[in-house]
């Protein structure tokens, strides 16, 4: 049975621009029909395992337990860590869309 991209995507995880992107370079054959490609689901087993990326990666919250009493300004610096770890993954997923928008483009 034929399937569209969006279909492709929601089934496996994997973006339609790497199903497209696997279509253009042959390892799945797919049709294109007026505006959009379908392919046949026989195939979805033939496209890679979707990494984490900014869409499915899921950025926890950090759970800190504090003493009652505990002044705020011994507090600050912990949260100051914890905003910089944040921001640490919130780079690295940047890095990785900026990285796969490259290769897709290549």
């Amino acid at each position: 049975m034929l399937i569209t991209l969006r279909e492709a995507e929601m089934r496996t995880g994997v973006s339609r621009a790497t199903v497209l992107k696997h279509i253009n370079s042959g390892t799945i054959p797919g049709v294109k029909e007026k505006n959009r490609y379908l392919i046949d689901e026989c195939y979805l087993d033939k496209l890679p395992k979707p990494r984490k990326t900014a869409k499915n990666q899921h950025i926890p919250a950090e759970k800190v337990e504090v003493p009652k009493g505990v002044p705020f300004s011994e507090l600050e610096p912990l949260r100051l860590e914890l905003m910089k770890q944040r921001l640490e993954v919130l780079k690295q997923i940047e890095t990785n869309r900026a990285r796969e928008w490259e290769e897709l483009r290549a």
